[in-house]
């Protein structure tokens, strides 16, 4: 089956591209049709809040999730171990004479002692979180996923992991001619300071339903006509299992660093849902070292 990818190199890009488009309609032209299951700003205005994250509810929704998603964390298990170690003083078990006759009485005597460490994991660690969802999903929902994910996120980061999170739109049979259109977008990055703003802007239907089904239809002239639906939704383990076998290879990435984030089917639409989700999934992250 063919398919045809897009990826950007940062949610700026990705905005940018898609107000490329101006107001010029394609095929269905379902990003700009007036629905309420399409969210309660128009694709321009969409465009703008995501620009400037300057929206109503915007910055109570963002610290809402940043706290929630911070305390789901803090909840957790905290990756840290009892080792015994070695070490060096005035008094102990033994005595080390060479010191002693040094004069390093400070340092002769070696005891052991029960000391915690944080059990270090190394690489980078790529969470996929699906962009298409279907219509009758809650936006209770949508933003408890979005917790869930960076809880167990923020987690692996304090683990001492890379972290990185990106949104994936995979449109199975998107077009008439059976093909299937993919969107890639970066939300964090490795290495830059942790900002969930990005994760924030996919808990708005907007997000799918006017940048996403925008993007697809910008590709029209050269794929050809969209299917009336859209194409269908890919189940999240089937997308992971493509993102491993035909996305990592392409990033330069083991396809064992990449898991999934709380997707639909995960059902995740409360706190202690959320909770059992992340409690659920810690193990991915050992599978992912």
């Amino acid at each position: 089956m063919a398919m045809h990818l897009e990826q950007w190199e940062s949610l700026a890009a990705f905005l940018a591209h898609i107000a490329s488009s101006g107001t010029k309609k394609w095929s269905l032209n379902s990003s700009q049709k007036d629905k309420s299951w399409s969210g309660s700003a128009d694709l321009p205005t969409f465009l703008e809040q995501c620009r400037t994250l300057r929206r109503d509810d915007f910055a109570e929704r963002a610290g809402t999730i940043d706290q929630l998603a911070e305390t789901l964390a803090g909840d957790l298990p905290a990756g840290v171990t009892l080792r015994r170690t070695p070490t060096w003083g005035r008094s102990g078990a033994s005595v080390n004479v060479h010191k002693v006759l040094r004069g390093d009485l400070s340092h002769a005597w070696r005891r052991t002692i029960r000391q915690a460490r944080r059990d270090a994991t190394a690489g980078d660690l790529v969470i996929v979180l699906p962009s298409v969802v279907g219509a009758i999903i809650e936006h209770a929902q949508l933003e408890w996923s979005a917790i869930a994910t960076l809880a167990l996120a923020d987690y692996a980061r304090r683990q001492g992991r890379r972290v990185e999170l990106w949104s994936i739109g995979y449109f199975l049979t998107c077009y008439e001619n059976g093909a299937t259109y993919v969107a890639c977008v970066p939300l964090m990055r490795a290495g830059h300071s942790w900002d969930m703003s990005a994760v924030c802007l996919t808990t708005y239907p907007e997000w799918l339903r006017r940048l996403m089904f925008r993007a697809v239809e910008m590709t029209t002239p050269r794929q050809g006509e969209i299917e009336e639906g859209y194409g269908t939704q890919l189940p999240g383990h089937a997308l992971l299992a493509w993102a491993r076998a035909t996305w990592a290879p392409t990033q330069h990435l083991a396809p064992d660093s990449l898991i999934l984030g709380c997707s639909q089917e995960d059902g995740v639409s409360d706190r202690a849902s959320a909770e059992r989700w992340v409690q659920a999934h810690l193990a991915r992250l050992s599978a992912a070292a």
